[in-house]
């Protein structure tokens, strides 16, 4: 199904209104990547991938900061809140500049995560990355460990993920692990790829007698 146009407020409003809407994805594109905000609009850099069920069916959409701002207003404010579900950037590119979203801000009051917290919201991210719809129970382990940052991730979710990551894996000849993946996506795209590394999880996979595919 074709993602809605949604241009202008009374538009989104209408949608929030008749749709249960939720955020799975915000991160930026590549260079040269180009996709379709919700407005119409091509978006470059920084956008964020909604999925949406109700009225009009169910399907994902994506926006840019403005208009994602905006979808997230005007649920927010008819009782529906939509969580920004973290950025997460994939490329070695540098800082982006990104403005600061509500609820962002200082080092004031912020809770550190726990390490195997701050890994699995990170492997998870990174896995969702190869994924084209963005859904399914990780999404809930992400959601709840970032809701809880001092909590470690439990052995289920551990073997969850690794068991998902080496499915993904599968269906790419000479692929293996996690960052074996992005090497080849960011290789294909020409772009440098973050160097991500997972040492609380793959110990526990260890210690679990699992093979890591991280």
């Amino acid at each position: 199904m074709p993602a809605p146009k949604l241009r202008g407020i009374e538009a989104k409003k209408k949608f929030v209104a008749t749709h249960t809407v939720r955020c799975v994805w915000h991160s930026r594109l590549a260079p040269g990547e180009r996709l379709r905000c919700c407005c119409g609009n091509p978006l470059e850099g920084e956008y964020f991938e909604f999925l949406y069920v109700g009225e009009s069916g169910e399907g994902t959409l994506c926006t840019g900061p403005s208009c994602g701002g905006e979808l997230t207003y005007e649920s927010n404010r008819i009782g529906r809140p939509i969580a920004d579900p973290g950025y997460f950037d994939p490329y070695g590119l540098g800082a982006q500049v990104r403005q600061p979203r509500p609820g962002e801000g200082g080092e004031q009051g912020v809770i550190r995560a726990a390490p195997g917290n701050r890994e699995m919201i990170t492997a998870i991210s990174l896995l969702l990355f190869f994924w084209k719809k963005k859904d399914g129970p990780l999404l809930d382990v992400r959601s709840a460990l970032r809701q809880n940052p001092q909590r470690e991730p439990q052995e289920w979710e551990i073997r969850m993920l690794n068991k998902a990551v080496g499915t993904t894996c599968s269906y790419r000849p000479g692929v293996e692990t996690l960052r074996q993946l992005l090497a080849a996506e960011c290789r294909r795209k020409g772009v440098p790829g973050r160097n991500f590394r997972f040492p609380f999880l793959e110990q526990r996979l260890r210690e679990l007698g699992a093979q890591s595919h991280l």
